[in-house]
């Protein structure tokens, strides 16, 4: 075989190695662009988002508060050691509220809010037995500001707990609301809910 026939056939070879490579790459640029994904959400929107979740839930828990004082019941509520009754009424619309985001440096806990809320509460006097605190029907009024607070875990918002603080307490006597004469027993009532947090009520001050 003559030099002149290989070199031709060489000059073949790579002729078809190159139109391949050209296919194989130049052509897929044009045919198979890579589109991109589209991007998600900011995080300013996600925040939006976040914050106009927890409206929602503090309205629905206003509004659930206020049918539970149009059926006018109350609950016997046990803090060891002692039994009493209580319920009470948000005076403001649903509306009437106010609420204090802060945001944190954590990607599981980005977000924190302490919401705040006028309050009435009305609760008897502390029994050592359930039966006394069943049938005592003598309420105690105070009116003050609920703060509950809340934190975003992993997406979801989570109630740490809420402090009522009574700016004043008030009797019937008469058929009039009083100032109370006697302190209660325990100014600062504490308790674990079942959920885990701690929650902490002051009524009478």
């Amino acid at each position: 075989m003559s030099y002149t026939y290989r070199a031709r056939q060489w000059g073949i070879l790579v002729a078809a190695l190159l139109l391949s490579g050209c296919a194989m790459f130049g052509g897929k640029s044009q045919s198979s662009s890579v589109v991109p994904e589209e991007s998600g959400p900011s995080e300013a929107e996600a925040s939006r988002e976040y914050e106009a979740r927890l409206h929602r839930t503090v309205r629905s828990e206003l509004r659930a508060a206020e049918r539970r004082e149009a059926d006018g019941t109350s609950r016997i509520v046990f803090k060891k050691p002692y039994y009493f009754k209580e319920y009470s009424v948000y005076p403001g619309a649903d509306e009437d509220y106010s609420i204090e985001f802060t945001e944190k440096e954590s990607r599981t806990t980005p977000l924190s809010a302490e919401t705040k809320a006028d309050k009435i509460r009305f609760a008897t006097r502390l029994h050592g037995k359930r039966e006394d605190a069943r049938v005592d029907q003598n309420f105690v009024r105070g009116t003050g500001t609920e703060t509950v607070s809340y934190e975003l875990r992993n997406g979801r918002w989570r109630r740490l707990g809420s402090l009522f603080v009574a700016d004043k307490t008030e009797e019937l006597v008469a058929g009039e609301w009083q100032p109370v004469r006697e302190r209660a027993a325990l100014p600062v009532l504490e308790a674990e809910e079942p959920a885990g947090w701690w929650r902490r009520i002051m009524f009478w001050r």
